[in-house]
């Protein structure tokens, strides 16, 4: 009687009064184990004299009998067991030699073939990771040209820009300044012209009136019978008359003279005050300018400093997933020379964790001095230094001086009379 592997009856005595046991192989022959086993397993049981044979080795065999020793000298049939094959279609072996060595490749294939797939999809994923980061630091790399490009570039020239702006603004404002100074000390000498022929014109006219006087009195005291003495004290009132209008002209003239140089004065000193507001304003400008030029240069050296840093971290994820895809290539290439997974011993970077490369980035350094940097201003210019402006005016009158004081013509004869006659 013949029996299917794949249907066992344990514990079922045969007519031949044996009894068929997966627990008691004493009994009858050795039955093949069905696994999945794993090769060393399957080593270890053929060694031991018991077949094993995988459950995918099952498939498409015949049955077999399997004759067993009843123990009283008779032959019986036993269950017919499916001998193993390779899984590269391998010759049946009913010994159990055979079916060991069969499933120990097979086993040896499957671990093998697990071993690749992993290691591919181990490379794959790697393989993204490392995609993904060399995006990253190529979107990093383009955004720092285009800030090196602005700080190289667009940040100095509207820098410049600005500057110019300031500067003819500065040129403007001190051309009005020059221009209202130039009228107004215009306006000055003909005030002080005007004033010089106010005097001339009034002296003159007093120097007249004077000599009319003195004819009148001369010829009143004469009209009168006045005699010489009198006639000259006469003369005295005209020429009284004279000095004191005289006086009041020479003082209404240097009046207006010292009103005209007080606003000659205020002239030159406002207009010098406002050269110099006009370039503080300018400087403090330029200033806030070039504080705003460093702010921005700093804050850009910022971020180019963040992203070289970020572009070389990413560098540094790079390698660690190259030396990591290293490893599986090296275990894909350990099979692809016909070697076993279990056999392959992956390569060692030691105890230590690899030291990271070295960092160098200018751009940190170039932050802090901007940062530390301000703008520092020339102070007024020599030319505003040095403006005078319209010199006040100066001088004496003629007709203020005794020397050149107008006489009374030439001299004249003494009086005498009978007693004074000389002899």
């Amino acid at each position: 009687m013949a029996m299917r592997l794949d249907t066992p009856t344990p514990n079922k005595k045969s007519s031949g009064g044996y009894v068929q046991s997966w627990t008691k192989p004493t009994m009858g022959p050795q039955v093949p184990k069905v696994g999945p086993y794993t090769t060393e397993y399957a080593r270890k049981e053929s060694q031991a004299g018991r077949p094993t044979i995988t459950s995918g080795q099952d498939k498409g065999r015949q049955s077999q009998s399997v004759s067993t020793y009843s123990g009283g000298g008779r032959s019986s049939s036993a269950p017919s067991a499916r001998s193993s094959s390779t899984s590269s279609g391998g010759t049946r072996s009913g010994g159990s030699g055979g079916s060991a060595y069969d499933a120990a490749a097979a086993a040896r294939r499957s671990a093998n073939n697990a071993a690749r797939s992993s290691a591919n999809t181990e490379i794959e994923r790697i393989n993204a990771q490392i995609t993904a980061k060399q995006a990253q630091r190529g979107s990093n790399q383009k955004s720092l040209d285009a800030l090196k490009t602005l700080v190289e570039g667009g940040l100095a020239k509207s820098r410049d820009t600005q500057l110019a702006s300031i500067d003819q603004q500065l040129k403007t404002k001190m051309a009005q300044l020059r221009a209202t100074f130039d009228a107004g000390v215009d306006s000055f000498r003909q005030d002080l012209r005007a004033n010089e022929q106010s005097e001339g014109d009034a002296s003159f006219a007093n120097l007249a009136n004077r000599a009319r006087e003195r004819g009148d009195l001369v010829t009143q005291a004469l009209s009168q019978g006045a005699g010489e003495s009198d006639v000259l004290k006469s003369q005295l009132q005209a020429l009284r008359n004279w000095s004191a209008n005289q006086g009041d002209i020479v003082r209404s003239f240097f009046d207006t003279r010292q009103s005209i140089n007080s606003g000659i004065s205020d002239l030159n000193q406002s207009t010098k005050t406002g050269m110099i507001n006009e370039e503080n304003s300018a400087n403090t400008s330029r200033s806030g300018v070039w504080d705003d030029f460093y702010k921005a240069q700093s804050d850009t050296y910022t971020q180019m400093s963040n992203l070289d840093q970020q572009n070389y971290l990413l560098g540094e994820e790079i390698n660690a997933a190259e030396r990591q895809k290293a490893q599986q290539l090296g275990l894909v290439s350990w099979l692809d020379a016909g070697k076993n997974a279990e056999d392959y011993v992956a390569t060692s970077s030691g105890t230590k964790a690899a030291a990271p490369g070295k960092y160098t980035s200018e751009y940190a350094a170039k932050a802090a001095q901007a940062a530390a940097s301000s703008w520092k201003s020339p102070g007024i210019s020599k030319e505003t230094q040095d403006f005078r402006g319209e010199a006040e005016s100066t001088g004496s009158l003629s007709s203020s001086s005794a020397l050149n004081a107008p006489g009374l013509g030439a001299t004249k004869k003494k009086p005498e009379g009978a007693s004074l006659r000389k002899w």
